[in-house]
């Protein structure tokens, strides 16, 4: 069966369990990239987002983008905070 370089790589790191720490790096990265170019922590972001009155993901992700011109990645990941922030 042939699988991709990818898809065996995330195989293995499942395997090793190093997926979890892989993507707790991605997404301090990406947040560190979000207030570099934004000039905002994602705390004020969660904060912004508590204040629009939006509550669902997707909708929240798309008015990012939209309003405030955040690329998909810093937008999803921006919703996710507030997401985790509001359990």
């Amino acid at each position: 069966m042939w699988m991709s370089h990818r898809v065996h790589e995330l195989a293995l790191d499942q395997q090793e369990g190093a997926v979890p720490e892989r993507h707790d790096r991605k997404r301090a990265s990406v947040a560190d990239n979000v207030e570099r170019q934004t000039g905002q922590s994602l705390d004020d972001w969660i904060e912004v987002i508590g204040e629009s009155g939006l509550t669902a993901f997707g909708t929240i992700v798309d008015w990012l983008k939209r309003e405030h011109g955040l690329g998909k990645s810093h937008a999803r990941l921006v919703a996710e905070a507030h997401r985790d922030h509001s359990t």
